[in-house]
């Protein structure tokens, strides 16, 4: 009796081990959806980097901004939207330190339109959207008081990683 005890003790302490997954945690490490590289260039200068004195940048459906800041390595990161194949974004440079003042920012737009495809990454982290054949516009009708004076599309022109720069933009 004493060893029908033990064995199902035992038994019980295999079952669960056995039954025991580990945690579904993604990790930080995992590489999910990339964000849109860009770097600020100098239009006189294109090998050099250039910063921009407060920047704001919003998507065409949001009220707050997605980046708000001095550009002081003159690269940022942004999101493209996943659920359709375009993103509109308004630049607005030199910000006035005022909140009464930001519709005297400089402000230019740029439309990008891409092929948002899903990639199973795991099962903790789930899928993540890669963008291909990404190609920007300058959407402004006066195009000379514009402060972007020019933009490049890296080839390849797809946005697999955060690693590398995806677009210049010239000012």
């Amino acid at each position: 009796m004493r060893n029908r005890s033990i064995i199902g003790i035992l038994l019980l302490a295999i079952i669960s081990f056995y039954g025991c997954q580990k945690d579904d945690i993604c990790s930080g490490a995992t590489p999910t959806t990339p964000l849109l590289v860009i770097k600020f260039l100098d239009i006189e200068n294109p090998i050099e980097a250039k910063t921009v004195n407060r920047l704001q940048v919003y998507d065409q459906l949001s009220v707050n901004p997605l980046f708000d800041s001095p550009v002081t390595d003159s690269i940022i990161k942004i999101p493209l939207q996943t659920g359709q194949n375009n993103t509109k974004f308004i630049f607005k440079k030199d910000i006035p330190a005022n909140p009464e003042g930001i519709d005297n920012a400089n402000a230019d737009s740029l439309q990008f339109t891409y092929a948002p495809v899903e990639e199973y990454v795991n099962r903790a982290c789930g899928f993540k959207v890669v963008f291909y054949e990404l190609e920007a516009f300058l959407t402004q009708e006066n195009q000379d008081d514009n402060w972007i004076k020019n933009f490049e599309v890296i080839q390849p022109n797809n946005i697999l990683n955060e690693q590398e720069t995806h677009l210049y933009i010239y000012h």
